[in-house]
């Protein structure tokens, strides 16, 4: 899976959910490695959850989208991700 095949599961994803945005404002991979690279700083206390995450976890992309508003609305500007594993799956991202 590379970033461009990624962004396009992305988009065909949002469009399923009739989101009208294919405004694409961020990319990034996020691997096992990040994980590991963060439980050297771990405190003692957090490293068998680090551990267990690690067995778990899938390589993938987020592709952030931004969230569009109408000239009527008064929001903050966001963003809606989108996780797209190498395997192929996408789904929303939960707090990423």
């Amino acid at each position: 899976m590379n970033e461009k095949d990624a962004i396009s599961q992305a988009i065909q994803y949002m469009r399923k959910l009739g989101s009208i945005t294919n405004e694409v404002c961020g990319v990034r991979r996020v691997t096992a490695q990040h994980l590991i690279e963060q439980a050297k700083d771990c405190p003692d206390d957090l490293v068998e959850t680090y551990q267990s995450v690690l067995k778990t976890f899938r390589n993938r992309w987020v592709v952030d989208f931004l969230i569009p508003s109408s000239a009527d609305e008064v929001i903050c500007p966001g963003s809606r991700s989108i996780c797209v594993y190498d395997s192929g799956e996408v789904e929303e991202a939960s707090n990423m």
